[in-house]
């Protein structure tokens, strides 16, 4: 992945263990970075293309285990 900035760095270092490096761009184009991800509704990760109950989970535990005091992700 080309390096666009903190948050893309960041996004894509959540995204490649849980399987989903294939998001990677996907979230570079929707602009999403820790601010937007940090206030995601499932509603919002379903709008992604992540229709799999597994992915859609995997997502949601992994942004809660980003250090930052701002990353909470809300139940849809």
């Amino acid at each position: 992945m080309p390096y666009y900035g903190e948050d893309d760095h960041v996004v894509g270092e959540l995204l490649r263990p849980i399987g989903l490096e294939d998001r990677i761009e996907l979230f570079r184009k929707a602009d999403i970075g820790l601010d937007v991800l940090a206030k995601l509704a499932e509603p919002h990760i379903i709008s992604l293309g992540m229709t799999k109950l597994g992915q859609r989970r995997r997502m949601l535990r992994a942004c809660l285990q980003v250090p930052s005091r701002d990353c909470q992700i809300y139940p849809g």
